[in-house]
C-alpha cells in the first residue's frame, strides 16, 4: 500500500499510521540501544563531541526514517549534529557558564536579565541530587533566588534548606545566597547539589557566540560523511550504531535492510545563458553561461543600471582610518561613479544618528553604512531607520569583509562589484536576466511567487507567526513586490493569501499596465509531507477564488482582483522542501565538484520519489562548506500544461535570478527572498 499511488478514497489516517508503525519497526532497537526513547527520529552519541563552552557540548549523531518509494521502502539515514547540556559536573557550575560568569559566587547577584535567561535555558532539564541517590530525575520546574535560605516547616520546627541538607546528608552547602532549582511542586533543591542528566538536547537557537565554532564541527565534506554513515550502518562491531540485522523487531516482522548506499540515474541540467547589459552604445547585449554554478562580472555592465544616484551618504559606526576608507571609497566609486558625503558617528545610537543626519525631506537615495566585525544591534537599528521609518534604502559594509588583513586589489574589487550587485537593486535596476527560451516564451506573460510562513522559536507560544510573499510584476520576473503579514501562532496555512495576491495584482498593472498573467508559478516553502493535503485543500482554492475562507470570506485573490473567469491564470502549485535528510554523493572524485559535491544542475526524478506526488529532487547550487543539500519540489497542482521536464529546468533557470549573488542559488529567487523574519 505504502509503495503505489494512494488511492483517493483511502482514509489518509490508514496510511499514516502503517507508515509510522514502521518507522517505529526500524527505529525502536537502535534508539534504545543508545538510550532514547523508541519513536525519536535522531540520536546522538558521545564518540568525537566537542565541549563548545557555555555549558554546552556539540555532539554527532544519526537520522533515520523509512522512505515509501515506488515499489519499495528504503531507509533514509543521515548524519546530523547537535548539542546536549553539559553533565560532567555540577549544575551550579553550568549555570556560571551559560551566563559567562567567572565565579560561581556571581550566581549570588544576578540581574533581573541574567535570571530570565537562565531560568528560560534551564527549564524543564532533567537533573540528579547527587546526596540522594535513590531520588528519580526530575525536571527542573523552576529557579529559586537564594535557595539554600528558603525555610520550610516540619512536623516540629522551621528549617531552612541548608539547614536540613547538613543534618539530613551531612554535607555543606557553600552557595548559600546562590539562585537554585525547585524540581516538582515544592523541592528546593540548591545547585550545588545537583547534576545534569546525560545527553539531553538543547533544543533552542544556538547562541551567537558559538555559531562559529559549532558550525565547523557540524561541517563535513561528502566523502567524511559517507563514510561516517557506512560505518555506522555497516562498519566494525567498534563503529556500529545500527546493526539492522541482529534487531529483533525487524526480524520478528520479516524485515531485512540492505546497508549498501543506493546508486542511481541522475541528469545534470545545463545552466541558462546569463545575459547582461551592452558595453558599447546601442551595441548587442553582453551574455555568458555559468560554469560549475558560478560566473563573473567582470568586464560586464548591468542589464539595466538603475536611477541615477545624485545625492548618497556614508555613515561610519567603525573604528578605523579615515584614510582607509577612503582607499575603499575610490574603489567602490570606480565602480559605480558617484560621489559620497561623510560623517562619523557613535556605534551605540545608531538610529539616533540615522535620523539625525538624515531629516525628513532630505533623506539621500542610498545610505552606505561602515559596521564593526559583530554589531546585530547596531544592524537592526540602521535596518529599521531604513526600511521602515523612512523608506530609505541601506547598504552595510561590515567589518573585516573589506578591509581584511589578506585582501589583495582583486578581491577588493570583486568585493565591490558585490556591493555593486546590491546597490542597483536598490536603485531599482535589473543586474542581469537568464536568458533562454524559458524567459520569453513562459515567464514573459506569468508571475511567480514564492511563500513561507514563520514561526516563533519552541516554546514561544505568545507571538505570532509571521507570512511573507514575494511575486514577480515584471515581464521577464525581472522585478518583485514583497508582503509580509501576521496570523495565529503556529499555523501554517497562509490566512492572508488572497489579500496578498490581490495587492500583487494591482502592483503588476501599476508597473506593466497589461492583462492578466496567464500563469501563475507558485513555490510554496516551509511545508512538511504530513501538511500536503491540507495545503491542497485550503491555499490553492484560496488562489483561484474557490473556497470562502475565515476570516476573509469574500477574498478570493482572483475574483478580488477584478480578473474575469475567463481570463483567470492558470495555477503551478510547488511545495519547495529544505528540511529533510535525503543526500547525494558523487561515484568519484571525477564526478564531484570542487568542493567534493555533486555538480551544480543535479536532477533525480526517479527510484526515490514520492509514490502519491509527482517531485524531483534538484541541487541547483554548487557546494562551499560541507555537504549541499538538494531541493525536494513536490508540484501539488498544474493546470499550465507544462510537461514535468519543462517544471524541472523551469525551477533551476530561476534560481539564476537571485540579484545579490553571481552563481546558482539552492532555490528559485522569489522563495529565496521571501523567507519571513523568525522570533
Amino acid at each position: 500500500m505504502l509503495t503505489r499511488r494512494r488511492d483517493p478514497h483511502d482514509p489518509h489516517d490508514t496510511y499514516a499510521k502503517s507508515l509510522s508503525l514502521l518507522q517505529l519497526l526500524v527505529r525502536q532497537a537502535p534508539n534504545l540501544r543508545h538510550g532514547y526513547r523508541a519513536h525519536i527520529k535522531a540520536f546522538f552519541v558521545e564518540h568525537g563531541s566537542k565541549e563548545l563552552g557555555s555549558g554546552l557540548i556539540a555532539r554527532r549523531g544519526f537520522f533515520q526514517s523509512i522512505r515509501p518509494t515506488p515499489g519499495r521502502l528504503m531507509v533514509n539515514v543521515d548524519t546530523v549534529c547537535g548539542l546536549v547540556y553539559e553533565h560532567r559536573g555540577r549544575l551550579i557550575d553550568v549555570m556560571a557558564a551559560w551566563l559567562r560568569l567567572k565565579d560561581p559566587r556571581d550566581l549570588n547577584k544576578l540581574q533581573r536579565h541574567e535570571y530570565a535567561d537562565l531560568r528560560s535555558f534551564l527549564k524543564g532539564v532533567r537533573v540528579t541530587v547527587t546526596v540522594s541517590p535513590e531520588m528519580k530525575p526530575k525536571p527542573i520546574a523552576d529557579l529559586v533566588e537564594r535557595a539554600a535560605l528558603q525555610e520550610f516547616d516540619t512536623e516540629t520546627e522551621r528549617l531552612n534548606v541548608k539547614t536540613h541538607f547538613e543534618r539530613k546528608y551531612n554535607v555543606k552547602v557553600v552557595h548559600e545566597h546562590a539562585v537554585g532549582v525547585r524540581l516538582g511542586r515544592s523541592a528546593i533543591i540548591p545547585a550545588e547539589l545537583c547534576k545534569i542528566v546525560p545527553g539531553q538536547l538543547f533544543k533552542r537557537k544556538v547562541p551567537a557566540h558559538l555559531q562559529p565554532d559549532f558550525l565547523k564541527f557540524a561541517t563535513q565534506r561528502p566523502d567524511q560523511r559517507l563514510r561516517a554513515i557506512r560505518a555506522a550502518v555497516g562498519g566494525n562491531p567498534s563503529e556500529q550504531q545500527f546493526d539492522y540485522a541482529n534487531s529483533d523487531f525487524l526480524r520478528e516482522a520479516g524485515m531485512t535492510v540492505d546497508v549498501e548506499p543506493i546508486s542511481l540515474p541522475s541528469q545534470i541540467i545545463g545552466p541558462p545563458p546569463i545575459q547582461f547589459g551592452s558595453r558599447q552604445f546601442n551595441g548587442a547585449l553582453d551574455s555568458l553561461v555559468p560554469t560549475g554554478g558560478s560566473w563573473n562580472l567582470r568586464d560586464k555592465r548591468f542589464w539595466r543600471p538603475g536611477s541615477n544616484l545624485k545625492i548618497w551618504a556614508v555613515i561610519n559606526f567603525d573604528r578605523v582610518e579615515e584614510r582607509q576608507m577612503h582607499e575603499f571609497l575610490r574603489t567602490l566609486v570606480a565602480n559605480l561613479r558617484k560621489l559620497a558625503q561623510w560623517v562619523l558617528q557613535d556605534l551605540n545610537n545608531a538610529y539616533g544618528v540615522m535620523k539625525a543626519q538624515c531629516a525628513p525631506g532630505e533623506e539621500p537615495q542610498l545610505v552606505l553604512v561602515f559596521l564593526p566585525n559583530s554589531a546585530t544591534e547596531c544592524r537592526r537599528d540602521v535596518k529599521h531607520w531604513g526600511d521602515i521609518s523612512t523608506g530609505v534604502s541601506t547598504q552595510c559594509v561590515r567589518g573585516g569583509k573589506w578591509n581584511g588583513p589578506r585582501m589583495t586589489p582583486n578581491q577588493l574589487d570583486q568585493y565591490c562589484n558585490n556591493l555593486a550587485l546590491k546597490i542597483n537593486v536598490r536603485l531599482m535596476g535589473v543586474n542581469s536576466m537568464i536568458d533562454s527560451p524559458l524567459t520569453k516564451d513562459i515567464l514573459h506573460d506569468s508571475m511567480v511567487i514564492g511563500a513561507d510562513v514563520g514561526h516563533p522559536g519552541p516554546g514561544v507560544a505568545t507571538r505570532p507567526s509571521m507570512t511573507g510573499l514575494v511575486a514577480t510584476v515584471s515581464p521577464g520576473a525581472a522585478f518583485a513586490a514583497s508582503y509580509a503579514s501576521v496570523q495565529h501562532p503556529r499555523l501554517e496555512m497562509i490566512q492572508d493569501l488572497a489579500h496578498m495576491i490581490e495587492a500583487y495584482r494591482e502592483k503588476e498593472m501599476h508597473m506593466k499596465k497589461s492583462p492578466p498573467p496567464k500563469n501563475i508559478f507558485f513555490y510554496r516553502d516551509g511545508v512538511s509531507e504530513g501538511e500536503f493535503e491540507q495545503v491542497a485543500q485550503y491555499e490553492i482554492p484560496l488562489i483561484k477564488g474557490e473556497l470562502e475562507y475565515t476570516p476573509h470570506p469574500h477574498s478570493e485573490a482572483f475574483r478580488k482582483s477584478k480578473i474575469p473567469e475567463q481570463h483567470h491564470p492558470r495555477l503551478l502549485f510547488v511545495i519547495v522542501g529544505k528540511r529533510h535528510h535525503v543526500r547525494f554523493f558523487p561515484k568519484s572524485p571525477q564526478d564531484a565538484d570542487k568542493s567534493g559535491n555533486c555538480p551544480s544542475g543535479l536532477l533525480v526524478d526517479d527510484h526515490i520519489t514520492n509514490p502519491n506526488y509527482e517531485d524531483f529532487y534538484l541541487q541547483s547550487h554548487s557546494g562551499l562548506l560541507g555537504t549541499s543539500r538538494p531541493t525536494h519540489y513536490v508540484v501539488l497542482a498544474n493546470e499550465t500544461g507544462l510537461d514535468s521536464k519543462t517544471i524541472q529546468l523551469l525551477t533551476y533557470h530561476l534560481c539564476h535570478m537571485y540579484a545579490s549573488a553571481t552563481r546558482a542559488v539552492s532555490i528559485p529567487a522569489p522563495v529565496y527572498c521571501e523567507q519571513p523574519f523568525l522570533w
